[in-house]
């Protein structure tokens, strides 16, 4: 599958790739979200799921920083699928 965004190509990997129309995560899951269309990803970034149908864009790991002292990072993409995260390693 080709990520426009980033320009990449994704392999399989094992996971499979859940409609949102389909199944959504349990609360509080972290998942990979991403807006994926005629066989290409769009976009895709780790979130949150809230609940309701809403996702939060995990931010750590980001800085943002502006001139007012004040910064928001938001999602803005509508996830059409999503993924659990793979397990961590063992080491």
């Amino acid at each position: 599958m080709y990520c426009i965004g980033c320009g990449l190509y994704f392999m399989g990997g094992g996971m499979s790739w859940i409609n949102v129309e389909e199944r959504l995560p349990e609360k509080w899951d972290k998942v990979i979200i991403a807006d994926i269309g005629h066989g290409e990803i769009h976009s895709f970034t780790g979130a949150i799921y809230m609940g309701d149908g809403f996702f939060s864009a995990e931010t750590s790991g980001l800085e943002a920083e502006n001139y007012d002292g004040g910064a928001c990072i938001t999602l803005d993409m509508k996830p059409t699928h999503w993924q659990p995260l793979p397990d961590p390693p063992e080491n």
